[in-house]
């Protein structure tokens, strides 16, 4: 089954409940897309709160959630509480980014709290291409509702992500984790496969072999302040602000409370000249469409978003591949 939700300063919807899939329901999907004017601001919220009302998916079904956008989103804080809160189990969230415009922070802490993927088109890249490989990894999970225990001596270590994303083909799962006391033992390791079949693994983990690695060090770091800050959206506390600094300090990265200072005593500035004035501008990434307005709400900077989501649709439909396939990854709402 599938659905379809655009949103601006409003969201609307294909239909009220997900379609099932018959050639006069893709028919009806392809008519909406074609009718969509990508206008109004960016206001992701509000198809956040419409995908997030729908009925929870039947027992044994996966609901993949597909976000396309070409807009620079705000309000990122808000957006990650609500999916971080309120998305339940057996839905995945994918983002879609067009252009140099989108806001990749959100897109990618929203894939991550998704269990997703994240996909960015660039200007100068073939839409067609990047929408089949983007199709081709999402339609192959290889094991899903991964879990990962400790089985070995001392404290289990301390491993993120926390929220495990599927195995894709062809893409790596990479792991972050700490053990105090260093001693080595094994990761169990539980999945589902296709069919609904059950995936088991034991991995030997020795950590003697990474001992002094710094640069392993503060990628496990930087994971941990991840972890830290998705749980501190919407409300800060003086606790998780504590353990985001310290853990900054202990492997020197940056992080919203910590920052690196560089002091010198050479004298560059004459205090006794006289003052300089002069505008600097206001320097934003290669591409990106600057805007100022009142509003937090970013206008869409062209129409892409319609013509990429027909252009995905088409991909799928010139392919050999089954109309199933399609409406479970290519539609904005799929349960």
């Amino acid at each position: 089954t599938f659905n379809i939700i655009n949103f601006s300063d409003s969201a609307t919807k294909l239909a009220e409940k997900p379609l099932a899939n018959t050639r006069e329901n893709r028919s009806k999907a392809l008519n909406y897309i074609s009718q969509l004017d990508a206008d109004g601001g960016t206001e992701l919220m509000n198809g956040v709160n419409t995908v997030l009302d729908f009925p929870k998916a039947a027992d044994g079904r996966l609901r993949s959630i597909v976000l396309l956008s070409d807009g620079l989103i705000g309000d990122d804080e808000a957006i990650v509480g609500r999916i971080r809160d309120q998305l339940q189990p057996g839905n995945r969230l994918y983002s879609f980014g067009v252009g140099a415009s989108t806001n990749r922070f959100l897109l990618n802490r929203l894939a991550e709290l998704g269990r997703g993927t994240v996909t960015i088109l660039p200007p100068d890249e073939d839409a067609v291409d990047v929408a089949e490989k983007f199709f081709s990894e999402i339609n192959n999970p290889v094991v899903t509702n991964i879990e990962v225990d400790w089985v070995g001596e001392g404290e289990a270590p301390e491993i993120y992500p926390q929220r495990l994303p599927d195995l894709f083909a062809s893409q790596p799962l990479v792991l972050y984790g700490r053990k105090q006391d260093g001693s080595s033992g094994q990761l169990h390791i539980t999945g589902t496969v296709a069919g609904g079949q059950s995936y088991e693994k034991v991995l030997d983990v020795d950590f003697q072999q990474v001992r002094g690695n710094g640069a392993i060090a503060q990628l496990w770091g930087r994971s941990r302040i991840k972890d830290l800050m998705n749980q501190m959206y919407i409300r800060e506390t003086p606790e998780i602000i504590q353990a985001v600094t310290e853990t900054a300090l202990g492997y020197r990265l940056l992080s919203k409370y910590t920052s690196f200072v560089a002091v010198t005593d050479e004298v560059r500035v004459d205090p006794g000249d006289a003052q300089l004035s002069e505008e600097v501008p206001a320097e934003t990434p290669e591409g990106m469409v600057p805007y100022f307005g009142p509003s937090r709400s970013i206008p869409e900077p062209s129409g892409l978003v319609g013509n990429l989501i027909a252009g995905l649709l088409m991909v799928i439909y010139f392919t050999r591949k089954r109309w199933y396939s399609f409406a479970r990854a290519m539609l904005k709402k799929i349960s």
